[in-house]
This record gives C-alpha cells, sequence and structure tokens, in this order.
C-alpha cells in the first residue's frame, strides 16, 4: 500500500483559530488522540496574524491571510496509524484492480471499455494509408475482432457505440470520402460511403497533423445513428441520421453554410 500524504484540501480551513473542525483541537477536553496516535496531542501556536498547529512532532500546519501551507516533518506515526486501521482488508485492496500490459506494433488513438464491460475497443494508427480497429476481451486479453481501415490517405480517431453495446460504428475518412463503419463483436455490417448517399464531392481536405476525420457520430437508438460532417473547402456542416438495418439516410440530409 502506498504512503499516504496529506493535501492542502485535507488540512484546509477558513479561520486563523486552528484546524478545521472535523480535527478541530479542544484543549479542554479528552477525546481520542488525532492520526492514530494515542500518546501525541495537537499544540497550537499563535503569532501574530498566523497560527500553527502541530500535531505530536508529525504535522505543522500554516495558516494566514495569504492561504495555507502544509509541512510533513514526520510521517511515521501518520502512516503506522492508518496502516493499522486497514491492515485486515489488506487483500480486498490488493485485489480491486488487475493490471496487465500489452504491447502493440502500432500507436494507439483511442480505447473505451464497452458498456458491458466485456471488450476494450480501440483504434490504433499504422501510417497515413493504415488505420486498425481491435477488440479485446476485457477477461483474457485476447483480440476478439480485427478490421484494417485501408486507403490513400486513412484519418480515424474514435469507435462509439450503443447502450447496450451491441453495435458500434466507426466515422473514418479516406482522401476526401467519408464513410461510416458499423460492425459489433464479431463482424464488420456496413461500411456506408457517405459522399455517395448525400452527392458530395471528394475536394474536402483534414488536417494532417491530427487524427481527426472532420466528423463525429453517435448512436440515436441502437439501430439508427446521427451523423455530423465538415466539408473543409466549401466550410459546410452536413449532418443526418443513418438507420443500420436499412442501410440509408432517413429523411434525407441537411447542410449549414458556416460563414
Amino acid at each position: 500500500m502506498s504512503e499516504l500524504v496529506p493535501s492542502k484540501g485535507s488540512l484546509h480551513s477558513e479561520s486563523t483559530k486552528g484546524l478545521p473542525k472535523s480535527n478541530s483541537v479542544n484543549r479542554d477536553s479528552h477525546d481520542s488522540p488525532q492520526l492514530g496516535d494515542k500518546k501525541k496531542r495537537p499544540t497550537t501556536k499563535k503569532s501574530g496574524k498566523k497560527t500553527t498547529s502541530t500535531i505530536g512532532d508529525e504535522i505543522s500546519y500554516n495558516s494566514s491571510d495569504n492561504g495555507q501551507v502544509a509541512r510533513i516533518e514526520d510521517m511515521k506515526g501518520f502512516d503506522e496509524g492508518f496502516r493499522s486501521k486497514f491492515a485486515p482488508y489488506k487483500d480486498i485492496i490488493n485485489n480491486l484492480t488487475k493490471i496487465q500490459h500489452v504491447d502493440t506494433d502500432e500507436d494507439i488513438i483511442h480505447i473505451s471499455i464497452s458498456h458491458d464491460s466485456s471488450v476494450l475497443l480501440i483504434v490504433l494508427v499504422v501510417d497515413d494509408e493504415h488505420c486498425i480497429i481491435k477488440q479485446f476481451c476485457t477477461d483474457k486479453i485476447q483480440i476478439m475482432f480485427h478490421h484494417d481501415l485501408k486507403g490513400e490517405y486513412i484519418k480515424a480517431k474514435e469507435v462509439i457505440q450503443n447502450s447496450d453495446a451491441s453495435l458500434f460504428c466507426c466515422p473514418y475518412f479516406d482522401n476526401g470520402t467519408f464513410r461510416l463503419l458499423v460492425f459489433d463483436k464479431d463482424r464488420v455490417h456496413r461500411d456506408f460511403n457517405i459522399n455517395q448517399a448525400i452527392k458530395m464531392d471528394t475536394k474536402t481536405r483534414p488536417n494532417d497533423n491530427f487524427q481527426e476525420p472532420m466528423m463525429s457520430a453517435c448512436f440515436v437508438e441502437n439501430d439508427t445513428i446521427f451523423v455530423n460532417i465538415f466539408h473543409s473547402k466549401d466550410l459546410q456542416m452536413h449532418h443526418f441520421i443513418y438507420s443500420v438495418s436499412d442501410n440509408l439516410i432517413v429523411g434525407g440530409s441537411s447542410k449549414v453554410v458556416m460563414t
């Protein structure tokens, strides 16, 4: 268990009369000692506008009109107090998370966890002409899905999922052509060519320094996706709703000219 070091917030006080209420000092009372140290009692010294509160020889706390400063002089008693309290729960705390390192040959652009926590959704970039979408099983960290996005000039940034994690999509760009890849945990369902569907030219270009495909998407329902794209050449925003099962745009598309 790593050492616990109090931050400014844990010793914050709005007054200059000592410690906050939760750690207040009452010299007339005989309550239990602070921070697990049964022998050391808090003491308070006043000097001008500053107040210094010390818990034994462990922590000195200075407060003034300009703010607060905490100084740890000796953490031994403080650390032992917390260790003794959490010692019975050591096994539970140590097993809260599972860490496993996986090396990849490609640069990772995006990682997310599916809503059902069953898979990791990953976008990797090989070069300007090649991106990869992978799914890893969260139990054994094994590849469950692999799809290559190849073309003349590929830009892909993230994977979007529906509410029950049964369907995913990745909006991507291929040298002026906007496309929407729709897939589940096993196979690709659609690779929708947006330019053909809305009769758009291929003159638009993304930013060379980023993986941003100049388009975004989100699931409206489990089977329908809202898509928004930006044509940088004409300065136009296009948006529509796409039905995966019908493989068509529902209700036509709209565009807004940016001025």
